[in-house]
């Protein structure tokens, strides 16, 4: 059987994309029921971290999403959380 048809399937209720889809629905239902609105990045990458080189640079990237933000290409000052960091 070719893999090409099949690559798309969910593969299993413990995949990562189960868990990450049973995650976004279980918060999008609570917030429907606050009355909230919510959108969802429609992808994720993951990645398998296999050394501590590998972990090094997940972690820094992560550690740096905050502090990079401001000056990314999709931030948008008139939806800023933070008034005053918006303003600089």
């Amino acid at each position: 059987m070719a893999i090409g048809p099949h690559r798309f399937q969910n593969i299993g209720a413990n995949s990562l994309s189960s868990i990450v889809g049973s995650y976004k629905w279980s918060v999008t239902k609570h917030k429907i029921r606050l009355g909230s609105q919510i959108q969802w990045q429609t992808r994720f990458h993951g990645h398998i971290i296999r050394n501590d080189e590998s972990f090094q640079g997940i972690s820094n990237y992560i550690i740096n999403i905050p502090a990079n933000w401001w000056d990314d290409k999709f931030f948008n000052p008139e939806k800023a959380p933070c008034p005053l960091k918006a303003n600089m």
